[in-house]
């Protein structure tokens, strides 16, 4: 853990209740849900990146942003401590950072977040995998990580699929945690989300109450090539750019201030007037992956519900 981290024993302020994973399976709509209870707190963008400060990220993630720096944006430390101390009073202060999933496996993350914060809870979220490893892609490019056909991309991340998997690393958050963590089907969350949220409530020890139903943020798709390639090239600037400015004095107050609220702008207004969703690319590309990957990841996911059956772990 980071020195600055490990030293600081105070943990009236920190974040205790985490949802560290899974990314593309809908964590953010989870966190919007959180957000709307009074007894909950969820830091601005839910994703930190914080405690990942320093750690090395896994094959997958490294072979995802074509062998380069990872697109994380790590917010510093006394700007972390400061907005979590603000909302001490809360009684769940949530850190949603997708990045705690995507570190190399020789760091045990569940017991990396419980040294830091003793009392917390975690919730993870899943989804049938196939889907998942789509969405993957398609977010990526969408944000000009890279501009890869979905073939070419594949080859690249398919030596380390093992990183993607849910399996290993749901079964070592429930050693470390036991009933303190729970799973929510991705599927539930779509289709019934107050039912999905009335028992998170009641797993958190909180009132239940109704919530504002959200709609989908799925990745979107660009017919227009000209448009599409205007787009990519847009987000891709943008990304080496932020990937430089990170370690920069300001840099972060850059990217927070202007950087973000522009791409924002950019993505709302592409998405309204040229998005699609893609029903029909998800069919065309999982037409492309290997039959030994899709029989990874089906039983993947398959074996990742069963213990989660068996362990009463899962919210369906």
């Amino acid at each position: 853990m980071n020195k600055e981290y490990e030293d600081d024993l105070d943990h009236s302020w920190k974040p205790n209740l985490f949802v560290p994973g899974f990314p593309k399976c809908g964590t953010s709509a989870l966190c919007d849900y959180l957000s709307q209870h009074k007894d909950i707190y969820v830091i601005e963008k839910k994703e930190p990146h914080s405690l990942t400060k320093g750690l090395p990220p896994s094959k997958f993630e490294i072979a995802h942003h074509n062998f380069r720096r990872t697109s994380w944006i790590h917010l510093p430390y006394d700007k972390y401590k400061r907005l979590y101390m603000q909302n001490k009073n809360k009684r769940y202060r949530v850190d949603g950072s997708q990045s705690l999933s995507g570190i190399d496996k020789s760091i045990d993350i569940p017991l990396y977040i419980k040294n830091f914060s003793p009392q917390a809870k975690i919730i993870l979220m899943i989804r049938e995998q196939t889907k998942r490893l789509i969405s993957f892609y398609l977010f990526g490019r969408m944000i000009g990580i890279y501009n890869d056909e979905f073939d070419k991309w594949l080859e690249r991340v398919s030596p380390y699929i093992d990183d993607f998997l849910f399996y290993d690393k749901i079964v070592r958050f429930y050693e470390v945690y036991n009933n303190d963590v729970i799973v929510i089907s991705n599927n539930s969350l779509l289709t019934n989300p107050q039912h999905v949220m009335d028992n998170v409530f009641e797993f958190l020890g909180l009132e239940k109450i109704q919530v504002n139903i959200l709609h989908s943020n799925e990745t979107f798709i660009i017919g227009n090539k000209i448009i599409d390639n205007l787009y990519w090239y847009t987000s891709h600037t943008g990304q080496k750019l932020a990937i430089t400015l990170k370690d920069l004095p300001y840099g972060n107050i850059i990217i927070e201030r202007i950087m973000s609220p522009l791409y924002r702008r950019i993505t709302d207004s592409t998405r309204k007037t040229f998005g699609s969703k893609p029903h029909l690319i998800y069919q065309k590309l999982l037409a492309q992956i290997p039959s030994n990957i899709n029989n990874l990841l089906i039983e993947d996911y398959e074996k990742s519900v069963s213990f989660l059956r068996a362990k009463k772990r899962i919210i369906e």
